[in-house]
């Protein structure tokens, strides 16, 4: 049953923003994911596009995270907000990512605010949050509009982004796969679909994270972080999407 006093999108906006920076920082430390950010326009001083920036060295992927309202939607009007949601959250982040090219200043988690000069950081992509209550861990499929952008500008729901960064563990790890998710970006039609690519990524990776479990696990790694998902990879690969997937070995 719905609440009585549902919080609006202004409210339920912010407080998805510092859940997803606090759940980061948990397995980034708070050095690396920057939020409240801010730029000079003039004599006043405004909100950057940008809602997050997960920050490694002289590099940074932007993030824009979209709220909903709270407010439940049927199957037609949710897509019709996703496809809404994803146009705006992807154009935030395009704009973040231009933005980077003027001074800014941005709060880490530990409430330490930073001066960035113009140039200091480079985007490695953008990243649009979909904050779908309704339907956190169903796939949905639908049409995914962005605008042009030269780099990749990836979407996922706050489920999806949450569960990449879990699985994957270090700032350094995220950085490489949002890479390589960028060779196979053209194949997403939705949200909620993550684990595959996700799961075909951790098993196949040799990042820092990776190594430390395998020596952790003396060589039973492979199976212990492929639980719960060993087994859908290798039902996609029967279905006929290993060359999709192989794209991310590039």
């Amino acid at each position: 049953m719905p609440s009585e006093n549902p919080l609006t999108g202004h409210v339920r906006g912010p407080l998805v923003e510092r859940f997803i920076g606090d759940f980061s920082s948990q397995f980034f430390m708070k050095d690396f994911v920057y939020m409240n950010v801010k730029f000079m326009s003039g004599e006043q001083l405004k909100s950057h596009p940008a809602d997050l920036l997960f920050v490694l060295d002289d590099e940074c992927i932007v993030v824009s995270v979209k709220g909903t309202d709270g407010a439940p939607k049927s199957d037609e009007k949710l897509k019709l907000w996703l496809k809404k949601k994803t146009w705006d959250g992807s154009q935030a982040a395009k704009v973040g990512i231009q933005r980077l090219k003027i001074p800014f200043s941005a709060e880490n988690l530990w409430g330490e605010r930073r001066d960035f000069a113009a140039g200091t950081l480079k985007a490695r992509c953008g990243i649009c949050v979909l904050e779908c209550s309704q339907e956190p861990f169903k796939a949905i499929d639908y049409e995914i509009h962005q605008p042009a952008c030269p780099l990749p500008i990836h979407v996922l729901s706050a489920n999806d982004l949450l569960n990449a960064t879990l699985w994957l563990g270090s700032v350094w790890d995220v950085f490489q796969y949002f890479e390589k998710r960028g060779n196979i970006l053209g194949t997403f039609t939705g949200i909620n679909s993550e684990r595959f690519p996700l799961a075909y990524f951790i098993l196949r990776t040799e990042g820092p994270r990776i190594q430390w479990l395998r020596r952790r696990g003396q060589g039973r790694t492979r199976s212990k972080i492929s639980t719960p998902h060993a087994r859908q990879p290798r039902q996609v690969l029967r279905a006929g999407s290993v060359l999709a997937l192989r794209e991310l070995d590039q």
